[in-house]
């Protein structure tokens, strides 16, 4: 398989958005175009009411010649799934976990049952190879298992069942988190609700990295991906920046103007907090961080890096996040 002709995006979440738009401006400059479609959950009419945002997006994809493909991917039987999945040569996964375990263990199956030929899964994380199994983050030991069924069953007729076994080639594109996240409330790293007295919290040390991406700018690499057949059955890191925790105050300091009080959120105390809260999911990423494995990679070896790609970078998005928050002289 060279350039795929048919290819179908899942998910139109805040990842799914710019992965098709990317996708779809490269499709529509190949000779001939590549179509793309873009699968989405039937909207529910609420009060007579549609969704009106999603409405907007379905709009602009449609008006670039996007298709939409109707489905269910929580509530749909992985048969029809692979039904619909036969029409296509390239799938690009964008789920995220919200489905769980298993959504997205029936999104592969499907994708190797239908024979699709190209498969960009949902793995747009950390290096789940070299964090292993056994992380704070529970889904990050099952993102271990879908690479390890995608090494396994591509070209091999040993597959699980007869049905799966299958030329299916693949390109897993590892982005750690998206850089917003790093500003979230939730996230508890940079705390600025009160923009006069602006903390930033290091996750197990100070020296500790995080390699983070625009959600833009994953849609620019997965779309070069896409087009490219030298980076199929391969894990291929991407980047827009990465910096450590130190690195993180000093430009939060410099974009609010002011000193920034630091706080280290040890290893020990986060997993005490974590087995006090099992089952918070923000304080199982908080411990997985903490521990750094997997969670950074120098922009060298970044396949934005190699090709060119100007990213956005964690200097300029805070610049931008954080101009309104400085204080007022």
């Amino acid at each position: 398989m060279s350039i795929p002709r048919h290819i179908l995006v899942i998910g139109l979440g805040e990842l799914g958005l710019p992965v098709t738009l990317e996708i779809a401006d490269l499709a529509s400059k190949q000779e001939p175009p590549s179509s793309v479609s873009v699968l989405v959950r039937p909207s529910p009419v609420l009060d007579g009411k549609t969704d009106s945002s999603k409405t907007q997006k379905l709009n602009l994809l449609q008006s670039l010649g996007v298709s939409l493909l109707h489905i269910d991917l929580a509530a749909c039987s992985k048969d029809e799934l692979v039904q619909a999945f036969v029409d296509y040569d390239c799938i690009v996964s964008c789920t995220g976990f919200v489905g769980g375990s298993d959504t997205i263990w029936k999104t592969v199956y499907a994708v190797y049952e239908a024979k699709v030929p190209y498969f960009i899964p949902w793995q747009f994380g950390v290096d789940y190879d070299q964090v292993g199994y056994g992380s704070a983050q529970r889904l990050w030991s099952i993102q271990l298992d879908v690479r390890r069924f995608l090494r396994s069953h591509s070209g091999e007729t040993s597959a699980t069942t007869h049905a799966m076994a299958s030329n299916t080639q693949w390109t897993i594109v590892q982005t750690v988190i998206f850089t917003s996240f790093l500003f979230e409330p939730w996230f508890e790293i940079v705390d600025v609700r009160d923009s006069s007295k602006p903390i930033v919290r290091a996750l197990g040390g100070w020296e500790n990295k995080v390699s983070t991406t625009s959600p833009k700018d994953i849609g620019k690499v997965t779309a070069m991906v896409v087009f490219d057949p030298s980076v199929r059955n391969q894990v291929v890191k991407c980047a827009g920046d990465t910096v450590t925790y130190a690195e993180l105050a000093d430009i939060v300091g410099e974009a609010l103007g002011i000193p920034v009080k630091r706080e280290l959120l040890e290893v020990e105390f986060l997993e005490s907090e974590l087995k006090n809260h099992s089952e918070d999911n923000i304080k199982m990423y908080q411990v997985a961080f903490a521990k750094g494995t997997g969670c950074s990679w120098p922009i060298e070896e970044t396949v934005n890096h190699r090709r060119h790609l100007e990213l956005q970078g964690v200097r300029e998005f805070a610049m931008e996040k954080l101009r309104d928050s400085r204080p007022k002289a």
